[in-house]
């Protein structure tokens, strides 16, 4: 049995896994949903994995994979698929930076961004996993950067 065969099993609810980056990111999700929520995220979106408490918000995330976006900021032309991204983006233009890493002394306008900046920059978090050769990336772009890699190896 190869080390990519083996399962590693999740404490609280039993799914498997078949790399330990993936098993992080559930217990990543799990530990969100205690903290914050009273649902399970049960709304999986098939082209990234990413899941949710409600159907209407991963409805809303598919947009994004659909490219669908009519929200205009009107101070850069910029198109988003979502309100509350664009008023997320406005905030970027007014240059208020409230939250700070500790860590680092890096500023951002959000503190969802400055959580994100900590766990993948400063705990190692790498979630966007490659399901083809187990490696594992901070930002979903660079994830689908790599995958161009295994294309040009199955034409090649």
């Amino acid at each position: 049995m190869s080390s990519r065969d083996k399962k590693l099993s999740c404490e609280k609810c039993g799914k498997q896994f078949g790399f330990k980056s993936t098993l992080q990111k559930h217990l990543l999700t799990l530990k969100t949903h205690i903290l914050g929520h009273s649902g399970i995220k049960e709304f999986e979106c098939e082209e990234c994995g990413k899941c949710f408490s409600q159907k209407s918000n991963l409805k809303t995330h598919i947009l994004e994979h659909n490219g669908v976006k009519e929200f205009k900021c009107d101070e850069c032309g910029k198109y988003f698929t979502q309100k509350r991204t664009l008023k997320i983006h406005i905030l970027g233009h007014s240059g208020r930076k409230g939250f700070e890493c500790e860590e680092c002394g890096k500023h951002f306008a959000l503190k969802g961004n400055l959580k994100k900046h900590i766990l993948v920059l400063h705990n190692g978090i790498k979630e966007f996993e490659c399901e083809e050769c187990g490696k594992c990336f901070s930002r979903s772009r660079y994830l689908k950067r790599h995958k161009l890699v295994h294309e040009k190896n199955r034409i090649q």
